[in-house]
Order: structure tokens, then sequence, then C-alpha cells
């Protein structure tokens, strides 16, 4: 896969079909790019997975407010894709193992949240197999971003 131009990465991060559960709430969805001549090639199946369980996870985590979605660059001139929310946030004794298989903060019967642990394992080592690292950073009810930082190899 090739993201390039507002087009293109419009299409891959603003349109897809899981958001239609933000649009039934009062999640305002944004994708702000920075620079539409951003152009990182990549595998589409891994970048795909790794993106929709991101989006996924902060429109489920999100009662009310916000999910963005941001391609930059950062000073170093690495391109970055970020998924912000305004939702529960994670705990920071949680974060460590954050990416962990089979890891949920909350794992009691009676939790709020379905799943099995794996959407955000799977991701990082998706976005690993190409050479890209994914990173998270949270307050505890104010939000979270999680943060794919790309490889040079991958930008142009």
């Amino acid at each position: 896969m090739v993201l390039r131009g507002e087009k293109r990465a419009r299409e891959v991060f603003g349109d897809q079909a899981y958001w239609k559960e933000a649009e039934r709430s009062t999640i305002r969805v944004v994708c702000e790019i920075e620079d539409p001549e951003i152009t990182v090639t990549i595998d589409e199946y891994c970048l795909g997975h790794a993106l929709a369980n991101l989006l996924d996870n902060a429109i489920k985590f999100t009662e009310r407010g916000r999910v963005t979605v941001k391609l930059y660059r950062e000073a170093d001139g690495r391109i970055c894709v970020a998924v912000e929310d305004t939702g529960i946030g994670i705990d920071p004794v949680y974060l460590p193992r954050l990416f962990e298989p089979f890891s949920q903060e909350d794992s009691g019967e009676a939790r709020r949240y379905q799943g099995m642990g794996l959407g955000l394992a799977l991701a990082k080592r998706y976005l690993a197999l190409n050479g890209a690292e994914l990173s998270a950073t949270s307050k505890k009810h104010k939000g979270s971003v999680f943060t794919i930082r790309f490889a040079e190899a991958l930008m142009s």
C-alpha cells in the first residue's frame, strides 16, 4: 500500500465502515492531514488491521468527545499517524502491559467492554513486521494517544 496525497489518506483514515458506531453516538471523528504529499509504502493488510484496531478501540472507549486521526511529520522527519481520543484513558500502572497478548485493564467478569485482549498486541506486531513502531500515552479519565512511527525506509 502506498499512502500518497490527501484523497488516498482520507480514504484510509476517514471513511471506514467501523466509524458508523461513532456516527450513532455523540463522538466527533476528525481527520487531520498535515501534509497531503506525505508518502508511506507499507503492507496494506498490516497497516489496515493495525489502524482498524486503534480506531475501533478509540471509538469503543470514548463515550463522548472526539477521536482524531493525525497524519504528520515529527521534527526529525519521521512520518507518524496518531489516533487520539477523549475516552476513559488507561491507568499508568497498566500501561507497561498494554501490548501483551490477552491483556486487559479490566479483566473481571463484570467488565464493561468486550474483547479478548489481542488487538493491540497484533497491531504492534503487524507494524513491527513492516519496520514501524507503535507506542501509547494516556491519562486516566482524559484519553489516550496511540502513535505509529514509520521507519525511514518506508518514507518518501
